[in-house]
């Protein structure tokens, strides 16, 4: 604000650079695409994991933290949500640890834009229903 005060023409021009700042935002915000971890759509699989018969027989295993926070905070009190970023062989065995100890039907791995062949690798000794995400949305 101090070169702006130094006259009339650096005035117009800091005027006329915040005006430009605010209307590249406003386009930006209204015409930008949404992206995949804040779609609207994602709903449906928040509510198709807090279904009792569903968060009480699985474990649900996010490969995104905003997933696992936002499933941790909201879904069903008898849901068993775990974090595994990124898997590896060792962090499916302590997934499968917990899934032995758990006595939990199932893992329902719940990412985006994952390698199902790879993914299924790891978890070929047990009941694995990939990606919930993309069964949901043909993603």
């Amino acid at each position: 604000m101090r070169y702006a005060s130094c006259g009339d023409k650096k005035y117009l021009y800091v005027v006329s650079s915040i005006l430009l700042s605010t209307l590249v935002s406003c386009v930006q915000l209204f015409h930008g695409k949404e992206g995949i971890h804040s779609e609207s759509t994602r709903q449906p699989i928040f509510d198709y994991l807090s279904r009792d018969e569903i968060a009480s027989n699985t474990i649900i295993n996010f490969v995104s933290w905003g997933g696992y926070y936002q499933q941790s905070l909201y879904g069903a009190r008898t849901q068993l949500v775990t974090y595994t970023e990124p898997i590896t062989k060792v962090s499916v065995a302590g997934l499968v640890d917990v899934w032995t100890t758990s006595g939990r039907k199932e893992i329902i791995n719940v990412c985006s834009g994952c390698d199902a062949q790879a993914i299924s690798f790891f978890f070929r000794s047990i009941r694995y229903q990939q990606s919930i995400f993309q069964t949901l949305h043909g993603v």
